[in-house]
């Protein structure tokens, strides 16, 4: 796997400088292409309220969550 570099937050976590945007994304495939990105290893999504796509990417992270294909940690 390959080693993405990370930043610190100022809450003390990293998040990588690597990621997946989900800008103009089409309605209907940016779920699949959340669920493709964090099944090979993207662990930073970029996604904003003004992309109005949050429903879809969120329903994407449900269900890769469910699978247990990564810790979700709070």
């Amino acid at each position: 796997m390959v080693t993405v570099p990370t930043k610190t937050l100022n809450s003390g976590y990293t998040v990588p400088v690597l990621g997946l945007g989900t800008w103009l994304s089409q309605p209907g495939e940016v779920g699949k292409a959340v669920e493709y990105a964090i099944k090979n290893g993207y662990r930073h999504i970029d996604c904003a309220y003004a992309y109005m796509n949050q429903k879809e990417v969120g329903e994407a992270l449900s269900r890769v969550f469910a699978e247990k294909i990564v810790q979700v940690s709070v």
